[in-house]
């Protein structure tokens, strides 16, 4: 796991919203498992790092199926926010386990 500190837009945005440094989640390869019952490659492995905290997600590949698997797997609070694509750095989306 890295820290926000390796990102200058996360660094940035804990900062303004008077958060600590952030954890980032290693995200593994694709899963294809997960894609053939329509949940994102990175939602199993987003739950299972925030184990329990709350978590805030911004990607432009959210579905219901990620939301309502969440909602079913997580007990903490949760944000997943679905962004047009060309919000998305770099290629990058972005999500944190809130302490």
């Amino acid at each position: 796991m890295g820290e926000a500190a390796a990102h200058p837009l996360l660094s940035t945005a804990a900062l303004r919203l008077g958060l600590p440094r952030l954890p980032l989640v290693e995200w593994p390869e694709p899963s294809d498992a997960d894609e053939r019952v329509g949940l994102h490659w990175k939602t199993r492995t987003l739950v299972a790092h925030a184990a329990g905290r709350a978590i805030a997600w911004v990607d432009d590949e959210i579905t219901e199926a990620d939301r309502a698997w969440t909602a079913a797997h997580h007990p903490g609070q949760t944000l997943l926010h679905r962004v047009a694509a060309r919000a998305v750095t770099a290629g990058r989306c972005h999500a944190v386990a809130v302490q």
